[in-house]
């Protein structure tokens, strides 16, 4: 044993201390360059998606049929083709709104006939109404000249009997002669009187004239009110039925290319509301990702940088699609929510189409490798709290631990 010992001993001696610390200092350099590297490094924290795409900046137009019929003509567009804002996709069956068109178009032109009628009429009756007025302030106004004759007749019928009156008294006309010129006097006053009341009676039938005149003209007015409010209630319904007819076309509610259309034929039926194709318009490409609230809430924000791998092209071949973080959904839909990027760049030759599917990872935030050491230790020890049952283990009836 003490030869075996101190032959281990030479060689040690004889080996001297050089490789050891050769060995010792090169663990030091690699652990002091490790610590380094999990300090002083940085690495990106992505928060990814596998429910992204690539949409245009405006929204697909879903084509909805918004009245129901039967198809009567398509436009034989296809599914890729780019159609133009209000190009007629398909006609369905206007016919009954046609026939009713007709009905209120005829409708119309019977008001606006009657109408003439009776404009016509009306002036006839105010063309009466004037002659009517002329000759009866003409007659009236003959009356009143023929009673203010009788009248001076008779003032001067009165002044004779005055006259005579006095010759009686100076017995220098007979009791006869004064009984006359009396009673030509009273005569001249009856005259008068009569036609005082032939010119008030003249005034009385004019007025009653004129007013039947006036009332008849103010009836025709309320009857021509009452058909203009015809020929515009009339005029709605035909634009009413106008517009319904209109519907009946249906065409693309804007310019871009059709990305969904249904099969449909002459013949088929379509209910209202029934979709018949989508329309994309043209844009500026984005995409869209669908994330998880719980690690993407409070950490994804504006501006922050998106790499967009797409399903169909491998990145390894095409590389990327580069982008920012435009703007942040708040409110989960379907538990997920909604974050929009804008394309900064994306690889030569390849065109971003509207449905492209993908994968989205946006970065953000950068931290040490120590930092994320420390935090998968914590959820490490977090996960097995919550696998491991309480050592106190489960409270018996009276709530006590057992």
């Amino acid at each position: 044993m003490s030869t075996n010992f101190q032959r281990t001993l030479g060689a040690v001696e004889s080996d001297g201390h050089g490789r050891s610390l050769i060995l010792i200092s090169s663990l030091s350099l690699l652990l002091a360059g490790g610590v380094s590297w999990l300090s002083l490094s940085r690495v990106n924290v992505y928060v990814t998606s596998d429910a992204a795409r690539v949409e245009v900046e405006e929204s697909a137009h879903p084509v909805q049929a918004t009245v129901g019929g039967r198809v009567v003509r398509v436009s034989g567009a296809r599914l890729g083709d780019r159609v133009e804002a209000g190009a007629p996709l398909l006609e369905l069956d206007p016919t009954p709104r046609r026939i009713e068109l007709g009905r209120a178009r005829a409708v119309c032109e019977a008001r606006r006939r009657s109408i003439e009628a009776q404009h016509a009429a009306l002036a006839s009756e105010a063309r009466v109404l004037v002659r009517d007025a002329r000759a009866a302030d003409a007659a009236l106004g003959a009356a009143r000249a023929r009673q203010r004759a009788a009248e001076s007749l008779a003032k001067v019928a009165d002044e004779s009997s005055r006259i005579a009156q006095t010759l009686h008294e100076n017995a220098l006309l007979s009791q006869h002669e004064l009984l006359r010129e009396r009673s030509q006097a009273e005569e001249r006053w009856g005259t008068a009187s009569s036609l005082e009341s032939e010119a008030v009676s003249i005034d009385a039938e004019r007025k009653v004239k004129l007013n039947e005149r006036a009332s008849n003209i103010d009836q025709r007015k309320v009857v021509i009110a009452e058909l203009e409010a015809d020929v515009a209630e009339c005029e709605g319904d035909q634009k009413r039925l106008e517009y319904e007819i209109g519907m009946h076309t249906i065409r693309a509610p804007v310019s871009g290319v059709i990305a969904e259309l249904v099969p449909l034929t002459p013949g088929a039926e379509l209910a209202s509301g029934g979709r018949v194709a989508a329309v994309v318009p043209s844009g500026a490409p984005r995409v869209v990702a669908e994330l998880v609230p719980g690690p993407s809430v409070g950490r994804v924000r504006p501006g922050q940088q998106v790499r967009f791998a797409l399903d169909g092209f491998p990145w390894l071949q095409y590389g990327f699609v580069e982008g920012n973080v435009a703007h942040v959904g708040s409110e989960p839909r379907g538990g997920r929510i909604r974050v929009e990027c804008t394309v900064r760049e994306h690889p030569a030759g390849l065109s971003l189409e509207h449905g492209l599917p993908g994968r989205a990872e946006i970065i953000v935030e950068e931290v040490s490798p120590f930092t994320l050491l420390l935090r998968a230790a914590g959820q490490a020890a977090l996960d097995l709290e919550r696998a491991v049952p309480s050592a106190g283990g489960a409270p018996n009836a009276a709530g006590a631990p057992r």
